[in-house]
C-alpha cells in the first residue's frame, strides 16, 4: 500500500514520517520483521518552484531544509556514513 504526500518534499524526516504512518497502519506486530523498505516515486527536480499552503509553517520548513542541506554536504565531503540518525545506531 502506498500513499501520496499532500505537498512535494525532499526532506528525509517528512518521508520517514509518512513511511512510518503507512507501516503502523498496515502491520499488526504478529510476525517479526527483518527488513522494511521505502520507495519514493513521482519525484520532482529541486529547481522547480514550490507551492506552499496557508497552513504550513514556512519558517520551520526552511529550517529543516537547511539542516537537510547541511547533512547532504557533510555526507558528500566525508562519506555517506559520516552522519547517522541516532535512531539507527545500535551496538
Amino acid at each position: 500500500p502506498g500513499r501520496a504526500l499532500k505537498m512535494p518534499t525532499d526532506m528525509a524526516p517528512t518521508i520517514a514520517e509518512a513511511a512510518m504512518d503507512i507501516f503502523t497502519d498496515n502491520y499488526f506486530w504478529e510476525i517479526p520483521l527483518r527488513s522494511v523498505g521505502v520507495r519514493a516515486i513521482n519525484l520532482k527536480k529541486d529547481c522547480y518552484a514550490e507551492q506552499t499552503d496557508i497552513f504550513s509553517d514556512a519558517k520551520h520548513s526552511a529550517k529543516i531544509e537547511k539542516i537537510e542541506d547541511s547533512i547532504h554536504s557533510i555526507r558528500e565531503k566525508y562519506g555517506k556514513n559520516s552522519l547517522k540518525r541516532g535512531t539507527v545506531i545500535k551496538k
